[in-house]
């Protein structure tokens, strides 16, 4: 059901507008042909094309569809006076947006209140994002099973596959008959099909309302630009974060997939504070250390230790075991009093954006050799190490400052 009509000046109006002035003379955005505003008791508000002959971008829509694009477009307008949105419009090929809002960069909205596939959802995006639109995905409360009708925002419900697979990405926005809209949170699971859930205001009248992120994707290593209200995903770009855990030494490799997975996450726990929220995806098993993606929201900041490293750029393998071979060699000497951390918050940025785009290999079950005799590499190197400690322990007495000069520029030259 179309709710936007245009004149031949191309002006847009609205179903919910005052029409009469306009009779005889609207028209189909899309087809071009003429339509007139029904509202009539029994059904939706809505233009209906004067030709029987049918317009492809005239399909019939819920009332809850119709009453969410309403709902929002007059609270935009309510409250940013200067803004400028547009419905049912098509910006890319075979694509009808529901909603348009222009600014500084315009974005997407799409409304969903009947069922619809995660596969669907990916497939808009991507071809939005191919224009160089965000989109935002706003839910309608009733896709709930047992808030049909209601209006209520539930706390607990059987929750549908997409639903499910949007709170994964941390940006499922859900919105009542009234038009109040929350960020939902995907709780604990009840029982097999039922989930509790939990509901966050978003305030619309804040500035800057609309954060504009690229989203990951863990099963589909892929990103969405998806547009957020209020606050940034935690699985957004800018949250991102390569994690590196020495654990040659050890027999976690000998242990299950569960297992070390779980002393991962204990070594996550010491090494950062207790109340951060910092989720592990896509965990790589080498011989001798494991790699992985953190996100970590900016503000919580970050720590290290000497075998768990937490940088903004990715590493390859021997550059991994390079810089704890060299950390481990550092930290023996204890009248240095530098903590690893400091030392690793000191290491300039690493340009490896083409060995970001390499790490997109997801191995959860079992262990693989990184790079051919790592291991082997890994033991002789430290076997050398100790035989040249005395070495450097009586350089060090020397002259201490030269030889934390002359290590930085070592571990620029391997980092660099």
């Amino acid at each position: 059901m179309l709710q936007r009509a245009i004149t031949r000046d191309e002006l847009s109006i609205y179903i919910w507008q005052d029409t009469s002035l306009y009779k005889g003379r609207l028209y189909c955005p899309h087809c071009k042909s003429k339509v007139t505003a029904r509202k009539g008791k029994l059904k939706a508000h809505h233009f209906a094309h004067d030709s029987l002959k049918e317009c492809p971008y005239s399909n019939k829509e819920s009332p809850e569809h119709l009453g969410m694009k309403k709902n929002l477009f007059n609270s935009l307008t309510k409250r940013y006076s200067a803004v400028q949105i547009e419905l049912e419009k098509s910006v890319v090929p075979n694509r009808i947006a529901d909603m348009i809002i222009h600014g500084k960069k315009d974005l997407i909205v799409e409304f969903q209140a009947s069922p619809i596939k995660f596969s669907e959802i990916q497939s808009r995006t991507k071809d939005y994002n191919k224009g160089n639109y965000p989109v935002l995905w706003i839910f309608h409360v009733s896709r709930f099973s047992n808030a049909k009708g209601t209006g209520d925002f539930p706390r607990e419900a059987s929750v549908p596959h997409e639903l499910l697979m949007m709170a994964k990405l941390d940006t499922l926005f859900i919105m009542n008959n009234e038009g109040k809209i929350k960020k939902c949170g995907i709780d604990t699971q009840r029982t097999k099909t039922r989930y509790f859930l939990k509901f966050f205001n978003v305030n619309i009248e804040a500035d800057n309302v609309f954060k504009f992120n690229e989203v990951f994707q863990i099963k589909e290593n892929d990103w969405l630009s998806l547009c957020q209200l209020s606050r940034d995903s935690i699985y957004s770009k800018k949250n991102l974060y390569y994690g590196y855990w020495l654990v040659g030494s050890s027999n976690i490799n000998n242990e299950s997939y569960k297992h070390k997975v779980n002393a991962l996450y204990s070594k996550k726990k010491e090494v950062l504070p207790s109340k951060v929220f910092a989720p592990i995806e896509q965990i790589e098993w080498c011989n001798t250390h494991a790699e992985f993606y953190l996100f970590v929201r900016l503000e919580q900041g970050l720590n290290s230790t000497k075998d768990f490293i937490i940088m903004e750029e990715s590493l390859d393998s021997k550059e991994v075991l390079e810089i704890f071979r060299k950390f481990k060699a550092l930290s023996q000497f204890r009248s240095l009093e530098m903590e690893f951390k400091e030392v690793a918050a000191s290491i300039e940025p690493i340009g490896l954006e083409e060995k970001n785009k390499e790490r997109q290999n997801v191995y959860e079950n079992k262990s693989f050799d990184c790079e051919s005799n790592t291991e082997n590499q890994y033991q002789s190197e430290v076997m050398t190490n100790e035989t040249t400690n005395n070495k450097i322990n009586k350089n060090l007495k020397k002259n201490k400052r030269n030889f934390i000069l002359d290590f930085w520029e070592k571990l620029k030259k391997i980092v660099g």
